[in-house]
């Protein structure tokens, strides 16, 4: 290592990056932090041992300007700041993309490490990849994209607050499946990218959960918080965490409940002057009505129940009951027309107005009021070789599924596939295809998990009609495509004939197994 450092020492720019690049990992953290060390001119010798007896023994602390450069990665901004250290925007210069490198103040660098151990665990497209970790600095990926949500910001529509929530719980659901328990969950720790997909972030006070099927050694390393001290950020806390007790998973629904109320209205659930009226506000009183739509009234209430015997008991019950109230989308809709009937407020001619006003809005859903429709190829968003096949396949399957419904007009494949991998405007693409309706979306995969996002937009007005996240298994593929083309038929013909729905299934395998290699097959077929 002293070779090593001593060496570096005497290069600089691309020549020091490939030194350190051909070193051992560790090796070449521990020269980094020799080189911050002595990045201020001073040697060793250069104060009194009195002074440094108190920094010697821990790692330094790291102050980095814009154009730095900290082993490969070159620093551009400063982007957040926090009671536990700073966060850049860097570029890596070995494969030419942004990172984002969160430094430790030094008395923080351990649970700096039990945050890199907590991220590392997790395999999930709804949660921040962590690329590289340094003696006290995390180096994780760069998510250009706002908070789910603001002060100030008007209530998202039931619909896109659904769509999201999804997400959130099924990245909540990964971390508790590996006994990881967030304890930080707020807005600024869950962004969205411009392609709407959630990255939950920021695992710095997670906690590994005592019944988890972890290694001990992990059990350990992961909590290191004692009794009756209170962590998390007041307006999100659970109760027992307001009060210093034991947090476990249902304390992360209960924020995540939090989180999806100020969604829905706009506001904070639990407001305050300061930390302890919100915390009282916590422990003793209840969210003002939230005016939302049943369904996802119900789950809102059920997550900030006081006692955690009250709440969803498992992060998995919870995504289910977000996906129930997707699935019937309608009342969402409907649920918004409630709300401006309200407004009106005069009885007789209310209800005549309500009447007219609805029979209008139902008509665009009977059938024949969208007859032709093109299926655009799933985008990738994953590196996994097979999401390309996974992508073709199911975009394929859809259509051959919707053009066996009788009145409907579907685009060939051939055609659609013209749109691979092009970021098209779907009005654009639907006009130029001369088509009422755009079925579009996203496929990630993460080793055997697969998330799929789809959306079905009307052409002339961009107005989406339907939306939906499925997180299942590669395995379940033939299961999800038949979802998929159930859900768009349904909001294309407002009933389907029990003949109709046989068709969508008509001469698809019932072995999961055998599509799924059926697929691959004519993949790699319409390569050659």
């Amino acid at each position: 290592m002293e070779g090593l450092y001593h060496a570096v020492l005497e290069t600089s720019g691309e020549e020091r990056e490939a030194l350190l690049a051909q070193s051992d990992p560790e090796v070449r953290r521990a020269v980094e932090a020799l080189l911050v060390h002595g990045s201020s001119g001073e040697g060793l010798l250069d104060r009194p041992a009195w002074e440094q007896a108190n920094t010697l023994l821990e790692p330094p602390s790291m102050q980095i300007a814009p154009g730095e450069r900290l082993g490969p990665y070159r620093v551009e901004a400063k982007i957040g700041a926090g009671g536990m250290g700073e966060v850049y925007r860097a570029t890596d210069a070995r494969l030419n993309r942004f990172v984002a490198i969160k430094v430790s103040d030094a008395q923080f660098t351990e649970r700096f490490e039990r945050e890199a151990k907590a991220i590392a665990a997790l395999n999930h497209p709804n949660i921040c990849q962590i690329y590289d970790i340094g003696p006290n600095y995390l180096v994780m990926e760069y998510v250009d994209g706002p908070p789910v949500v603001s002060g100030g910001q008007e209530p998202t529509l039931p619909a896109e607050a659904l769509r999201l929530a999804t997400q959130i719980a099924s990245a909540i659901e990964a971390a508790h499946a590996k006994g990881i328990v967030h304890r930080d969950l707020k807005p600024a720790n869950i962004l969205v990218t411009a392609a709407g997909v959630v990255k939950l972030l920021d695992f710095g006070l997670a906690k590994q959960n005592p019944r988890s099927d972890l290694p001990e050694n992990g059990t350990q390393t992961l909590s290191a918080t004692q009794a009756g001290t209170i962590m998390g950020t007041p307006a999100y806390m659970s109760p027992e965490q307001a009060e210093g007790r034991t947090a476990d998973a249902r304390s992360d629904i209960f924020s995540f409940g939090a989180i999806l109320y100020e969604m829905l209205a706009g506001r904070r659930a639990f407001p305050g002057a300061s930390a302890a009226s919100i915390l009282g506000a916590i422990l003793h009183k209840n969210p003002d009505p939230l005016g939302a739509p049943p369904a996802l009234n119900a789950i809102v209430l059920k997550c900030l129940s006081k006692s955690p015997d009250d709440r969803f008991q498992t992060a998995t019950d919870l995504r289910m009951a977000l996906e129930r109230a997707s699935t019937s989308g309608g009342s969402i809709v409907i649920h918004r027309l409630k709300q401006h009937r309200l407004a009106l407020a005069i009885a007789g001619a209310l209800l005549v107005i309500v009447a007219v006003s609805l029979g209008i809005y139902l008509k665009g859903f009977k059938t024949g009021s969208i007859n032709s429709i093109a299926v655009l190829p799933l985008d990738i968003q994953s590196n996994e070789p097979e999401a390309d096949y996974i992508s073709d396949g199911i975009t394929e399957s859809i259509n051959n599924s919707l053009a066996r419904l009788p009145d409907l007009k579907v685009i060939p494949h051939s055609v659609a596939l013209h749109y691979k991998g092009k970021a098209a405007d779907f009005q654009k693409v639907g006009d130029a295809l001369g088509v009422q309706a755009v079925l579009t979306g996203r496929v990630a995969q993460r080793g055997d998990d697969l998330t799929i996002d789809i959306e079905l937009d009307e052409v002339h007005n961009g107005k989406q009609l339907w939306g939906q996240q499925y997180t299942r298994k590669v395995a379940d593929l033939l299961m999800v495509k038949n979802d998929i083309a159930r859900e768009v038929s349904q909001r294309l013909r407002s009933q389907l004939s029990a003949a109709d729905q046989e068709k969508l299934t008509l001469g698809s395998t019932g072995n999961p197994e055998a599509y799924q290699l059926y697929l691959k097959g004519e993949h790699y077929t319409n390569k050659w």
